[in-house]
């Protein structure tokens, strides 16, 4: 694979999952038992939380963790999120160790709303907590630095502001001073980070 593919791959993966905050994902099967749950409220890490209002009465919330966070701790601040907005007809609860806002959730998603799901919805149907997308099973020796995060959101936002370059990366990389393939890097290890940590890929 040449550097110009495989930064293209990388991009294209950065570039969809920065959407995906506010689409319907695929349910995970896996749910953390009760008694789980409960340990992991006793020792959750440091988070903090932005909403975002969508329509009918839904929302979308940021969890944004600094350390690392397992599944069932995960569910365990969902379930805080719910509480605290028990109005909602649905909830969007996306979880991300990215400092920078706007790019999409790296950890997972869960959904609250008339059966799991958070979408737009006219059903008085019993509401429920699904987990939608789980990539909480990350190696985090590999998680990228803040400067590396910092340096992708603003590559993205320049290719953004200069839609007529045919290659927004090359022009960026020199107002960083650095190589194409310095950039590549960091670009690379942004979009696999985001990726990996599916439990179902260790088995």
């Amino acid at each position: 694979m040449t550097k110009k593919k495989g930064l293209l791959i990388a991009f294209v993966v950065l570039i969809g999952l920065s959407y995906a905050c506010s689409s319907d994902t695929q349910k995970d099967s896996s749910k953390p038992t009760t008694s789980q749950t409960q340990q992991a409220q006793a020792s959750l890490p440091d988070y903090k939380t932005t909403s975002e209002k969508l329509s009918q009465d839904r929302l979308n919330v940021i969890v944004t963790v600094d350390s690392q966070i397992n599944e069932e701790q995960a569910k365990a601040i969902a379930e805080k999120v719910i509480k605290d907005n028990s109005n909602a007809k649905g909830i969007y609860i996306d979880f991300t160790d990215n400092p920078y806002p706007g790019n999409g959730y790296t950890l997972g998603q869960f959904q609250y709303g008339p059966n799991g799901s958070a979408a737009a919805s006219t059903t008085n149907d019993k509401k429920e907590l699904t987990l939608t997308t789980n990539h909480f099973a990350k190696d985090w020796s590999k998680r990228p630095t803040k400067e590396e995060y910092k340096f992708n959101d603003e590559m993205m936002k320049f290719a953004a502001k200069h839609p007529e370059l045919k290659d927004s990366f090359k022009e960026f990389v020199k107002t960083k001073g650095i190589t194409e393939e310095e950039g590549n890097k960091i670009v690379q290890k942004v979009a696999v980070w985001m990726i990996s940590g599916n439990p179902q890929d260790k088995k």
